[in-house]
């Protein structure tokens, strides 16, 4: 029996084997060994399939950059699927990938998503 569903919204990235996609790699593996259920979506059309297909879904990962198909507007395909996952799932956790370069944007009033979450400061290199 699985402990529930998360979905990981991450595309492959072709640069070979980056820091980055192998710690979501083994995030993934350590999930997946507490019982926990994981469905990949490599695009925003596809994440948006599984959040309108899956009930049982317990968090998510989405990554900012998310592809999205050409005839989409002109946001990032991480912001309409966060903007669905709020909007189908009450207090669903979901964990934002980014790389840090979009964090300004995501936290100024004038962002294309709203809720009741703040961004938090990036810790230094220090951790602190």
């Amino acid at each position: 029996m699985t402990s529930g569903l998360i979905m990981f919204a991450v595309p492959e990235r072709k640069e070979g084997e980056s820091a980055r996609a192998g710690q979501l790699r083994r995030i993934e593996r350590v999930l997946v060994d507490r019982g926990f259920e994981v469905r990949r979506a490599l695009t925003a059309h596809d994440a948006l399939a599984v959040l309108r297909t899956e009930a049982g879904m317990v968090a998510a990962v989405v990554d900012w950059e998310l592809p999205k198909t050409d005839a989409d507007g002109g946001e990032p395909g991480g912001a309409d699927v966060l903007r669905q996952a709020d909007g189908r799932f009450r207090n669903l956790p979901v964990f934002l990938v980014t790389d840090g370069d979009d964090l300004q944007h995501l936290a100024s009033p004038s962002s294309a998503i709203s809720g009741p979450w703040r961004i938090p400061p990036p810790l230094s290199r220090d951790g602190s």
